[in-house]
């Protein structure tokens, strides 16, 4: 399985340039009330469902969205933040 720490340095800056270094998933009540920095790449379809490592895939997040998207994937999947993983 690869890890987050696989992402290619392009991928990464595409993603990085695309957030403004911001939180791309601002949660009210989860995430401090003004923009943030963002620390984090989330996998919208994740590692276990072969998610892989593309700019379409990835979300620049702070450390508090990423918690809460992987403990609410309910919320999360209605939001986007977690996809479905494709049929086989």
């Amino acid at each position: 399985m690869k890890r987050s720490k696989d992402i290619p340095a392009k991928v990464r800056g595409q993603v990085a340039q695309r957030s403004a270094g911001f939180c791309e998933a601002w949660i009210e009540g989860v995430c401090p009330p003004h923009y943030h920095r963002a620390s984090q790449m989330h996998h919208r379809r994740t590692r276990a469902q072969r998610g892989e490592h593309t700019p379409e895939n990835l979300l620049h997040v702070c450390n508090a969205a990423h918690n809460w998207i992987h403990a609410h994937p309910a919320k999360s999947y209605e939001n986007g933040w977690l996809i479905q993983s494709r049929a086989s």
